[in-house]
């Protein structure tokens, strides 16, 4: 994508986000995608002073503690949305192992919204299509990766 086509979409990215926190803040009733969104941005107080800002900052990179705002919402609503059309259905059975696990919900998103968005990173590093095989067997391993414990096991012999 060139420079200026890029420049575009992220203006109308940002235009549009704008609209919806002032949608948000009207208290205005949202459905679909843009209701899973606009709660995002509501779980994430840290950021509201940048949807209150968004568009003053032109075309310049956003940047809060070294996270992408924009970037870090759109995922964790991506995720919401897959798990509440149940596509694909390991996301679900992912989040359910990890809150069983006793992880918080929000934590949990941003565990499953970490492989998307290392596969996004992928499509847009290798100039490739999106892997389902790939990304489904990377959901499958959350909640089920080997936690190192302190100290080795012993192994117990029994007595003959």
């Amino acid at each position: 994508m060139s420079e200026d086509k890029y420049k575009q979409l992220r203006l109308l990215t940002r235009e549009h986000t704008a609209r919806l926190w002032q949608a948000v803040r009207l208290g205005l009733p949202l459905k679909g995608e843009e209701a899973t969104m606009a709660q995002a941005m509501l779980d994430h107080t840290e950021y509201w002073d940048v949807w209150d800002h968004l568009l003053e900052k032109g075309d310049e990179e956003i940047l809060v503690d070294g996270v992408n705002p924009l970037v870090h919402v759109t995922v964790h609503s991506t995720i919401e949305n897959q798990i509440a059309a149940g596509d694909p259905p390991c996301v679900r059975h992912a989040l359910r192992r990890l809150l069983r696990q006793g992880m918080d919900r929000h934590e949990a998103i941003h565990r499953i919204g970490a492989v998307l968005a290392t596969e996004i990173w992928e499509i847009l590093k290798d100039n490739r299509p999106f892997d389902r095989a790939g990304y489904s067997r990377a959901i499958r391993r959350l909640g089920r990766e080997e936690v190192p414990s302190a100290q080795p096991r012993k192994r117990i012999r029994k007595r003959r």
